[in-house]
């Protein structure tokens, strides 16, 4: 295959969209924002984005059906506004990917006559919050007076080495391009899935477009997402460590039980980690290792770049680093 190729699923006529972008990030703020809105809105599948800058793997689903991993774009029409909704489960593996990928994306928007995009996402304060706040970038001065009258906050220099990824992209590339660009993010850890700061952030983003979503199944996650991060306080002030069973609502899980395959010996199991570990967020121990590993490797924060062999994707809260399980062995002793 080329390395991008877009899938016509659906002609649908949409006047006017917003590109609303929700990609796997910090807390998976933004994915879960976006999912969200296509459950409430019953959005429909119009493009599929294929691109070797994705893992080498195909999603199977219950049917035992397997489907090459892909972005998608879904058609949203609310009350007020009509949406080009894009989602997935991956990001770009390297730093010409990301750029490539997002015109691409734009492209598709662009066919769609879209002129406005928002990226959504997480910022991570590295603590527990209490009190969600939404932080605001955009292309253009002109935009802020509408995200601002919605509550959402400018900071000088936040959030702190800039906005990463394909949402960092969409609002700058997108600038370049004609685009009315902003990117909301709403504050989290940055150690655990939160719905909480997704549904805050999808909030600002209803009250900048004009529609409005029931969030009952938002707050379901985020009632478990309090048991767990009970759990895992408890832990934190020298309580029994966290039931595998229960690592489940952690986006690490789902992370380290796609790579397992193709990684001899990549471990589970938190109990098999250096004592110094046991008693961090599972997260955390992660996002520690990858630092670990850069600063072994030669690399920084914001690099995707590496000579690692075979290497499998970690997000951590600035960036996606391919680093290999020798990297991450007995991390923090």
């Amino acid at each position: 295959m080329k390395d991008i190729e877009i899938e016509t699923v659906a002609d649908i006529s949409l006047d006017h969209p917003t590109l609303v972008e929700g990609l796997p990030g910090v807390g998976h703020v933004g994915k879960l924002a976006a999912e969200h809105l296509l459950d409430e809105y019953d959005g429909e599948l119009v493009r599929r984005v294929y691109t070797t800058e994705f893992p080498p793997q195909v999603s199977v689903d219950d049917d035992g059906v397997a489907e090459l991993t892909c972005a998608e774009f879904h058609a949203v029409q609310t009350e007020d506004a009509d949406l080009l909704v894009l989602t997935g489960d991956h990001q770009a593996a390297s730093n010409d990917g990301h750029y490539q990928i997002t015109e691409a994306f734009l492209d598709v928007a662009e066919a769609f006559g879209a002129t406005r995009a928002y990226a959504l996402g997480g910022v991570p304060t590295g603590e527990l919050v209490e009190e969600y706040t939404v932080l605001g970038a955009v292309s253009d001065a002109a935009l802020k007076p509408a995200l601002e009258d919605a509550d959402v906050e400018f900071r000088p220099d936040e959030p702190a080495g800039g906005i990463v990824g394909v949402s960092g992209l969409l609002v700058g590339l997108g600038d370049r391009r004609g685009f009315d660009a902003g990117c909301l993010m709403g504050e989290t850890s940055g150690y655990l899935v939160d719905p909480k700061s997704a549904r805050a952030v999808l909030e600002a983003l209803g009250e900048v477009l004009g529609f409005d979503v029931d969030f009952g199944s938002l707050e379901e996650r985020a009632e478990e997402m309090e048991e767990v991060v009970g759990k895992i306080q408890e832990m934190q002030d020298g309580g029994p460590a966290m039931p595998d069973d229960e690592l489940r609502y952690i986006g690490w899980r789902q992370i380290l039980q796609r790579a397992q395959p193709s990684v001899p010996g990549l471990v589970l199991d938190s109990s098999r980690l250096s004592p110094n570990c046991q008693r961090l967020p599972v997260q955390h121990v992660f996002s520690r290792c990858a630092q670990r590993a850069a600063r072994t490797r030669g690399l920084f924060p914001g690099s995707l770049e590496s000579q690692i062999d075979s290497p499998v994707l970690w997000e951590t809260r600035w960036n996606l680093w391919p680093i290999s399980w020798d990297s991450l062995s007995n991390p923090l002793e």
